[in-house]
């Protein structure tokens, strides 16, 4: 219990400052995005219908075979080698869609004894 207590106040004590100053909050904003140029977005609510109706109704059915999806989304759309700038871990980098999946799964595809 004391471990904890002593945790909460220091986190507690030191929110105020850290709030107060603006490298404080960008601290805290660049620990949920990564692209510095972020300009946020406002939410916006549906109707009751729209809710109701689930994420199929607005997007479409996913595709049961979802590596074949994500296949496609990445390698096979008229943009997937169109680049865009990635922020990785406080990296600037060039890439693509492509070149993200054969990053993540190889060139040789998926390993499918594992």
């Amino acid at each position: 219990a004391t471990y904890c207590n002593t945790l909460q106040h220091t986190v507690t004590s030191s929110t105020p400052a850290l709030l107060s100053s603006s490298s404080g909050v960008s601290a805290l904003h660049s620990k949920f995005t990564q692209d510095p140029n972020f300009k946020g977005f406002r939410g916006k609510f549906g109707t009751d219908e729209l809710f109701a109706a689930g994420i199929d109704a607005v997007v479409g059915p996913m595709d049961v075979q979802y590596i074949r999806a994500m296949f496609n989304e990445h390698c096979t759309v008229n943009d997937a080698t169109a680049p865009f700038t990635a922020w990785n871990a406080g990296n600037i980098i060039e890439t693509n869609a492509e070149r993200e999946w054969l990053f993540v799964v190889g060139a040789k595809g998926l390993d499918q004894q594992t």
